[in-house]
């Protein structure tokens, strides 16, 4: 299985697209009561412009560390980390962020919570952002809501507004940590598409962070498998599926032999089959 899905394509992935971030032997080493806990070890990874990529693993991995660490919330503990060639030392400013909750302010409506972020940053030209935020709102399908407030909203939609809040500042990199891990399994399958539609149509580069491998499959141009704890690169697969993708992408022989591989990565070495 395998040869039959190439691994080593994940060269020829990149291969016409320029390099925003990358990851030189980075470690991280977080200081505990009982001793000194690795997270990551040696971790060596390039993402470029415009890629979706997907970062699995065991619970415990690094995936979440591996984030923070991108947008200078913690600092490495070796290695660096550099985003279109700056090397990352402090809180990055222009980046989108998505965790598992939305995180809205509930006194504040749809469109004063994504508006936020231009206020936090003191940004000029207002009329220009909020003209960008109900683009993005007409994208994801809020158009109508802007007025309401996070109670009147589904899971979904309140995921949808912190999606545009991510968006608003037109930032370069866009960090996705478990985004619809909250929602029940019809509504993440939605979201899924909603993100890939967006992401069409915004070209964004997207490191998302997930526990679903079909998911990650659906979604991504490539997928990276964190070995268990300290978190290594495990696997850095291409995932070779045409573009647009939908629901009936997932009933395609290859998606289910790309599921399979990873889950075998994933899991190898322990008990559990997937």
């Amino acid at each position: 299985m395998t040869t039959e899905l190439n691994i080593a394509a994940n060269a020829r992935n990149a291969s016409n697209a320029d390099e925003l971030l990358s990851f030189d032997r980075v470690s991280k080493v977080y200081p505990t009561n009982d001793g000194a806990v690795s997270a990551l070890e040696d971790v060596n990874l390039a993402v470029h412009r415009q890629q979706f990529i997907s970062i699995v693993g065991r619970s415990g991995c690094g995936k979440s560390t591996l984030l923070k660490l991108v947008a200078g919330l913690y600092p490495a503990s070796a290695g660096t980390i550099s985003i279109d060639g700056r090397v990352v030392t402090e809180p990055v400013e222009n980046l989108g962020m998505v965790f598992q909750t939305p995180v809205l302010l509930a006194w504040r409506t749809v469109l004063s919570n994504i508006m936020l972020p231009v206020e936090i940053r003191r940004l000029p030209d207002r009329d220009s952002y909020l003209e960008t935020a109900r683009r993005l709102i007409k994208m994801v399908g809020l158009e109508g809501y802007e007025n309401r407030f996070p109670k009147e909203l589904s899971g979904g939609m309140q995921q949808r507004v912190s999606i545009c809040r991510a968006l608003i500042c037109n930032p370069p990199l866009l960090l996705m940590d478990e985004p619809f891990g909250a929602l029940d399994a019809l509504t993440r399958d939605e979201m899924s598409l909603e993100l890939l539609k967006l992401w069409s149509e915004t070209k964004k580069t997207i490191l998302f962070v997930t526990h679903s491998v079909e998911e990650a499959v659906l979604m991504s141009d490539r997928v990276i498998v964190m070995s268990p704890r300290p978190g290594r690169v495990s696997l850095d697969l291409p995932i070779e599926l045409p573009r647009p993708r939908s629901n009936e992408t997932r009933y395609v022989s290859t998606f289910t032999d790309y599921t399979h591989l990873l889950r075998e990565r994933i899991y190898e070495g322990s008990s559990m089959t997937g």
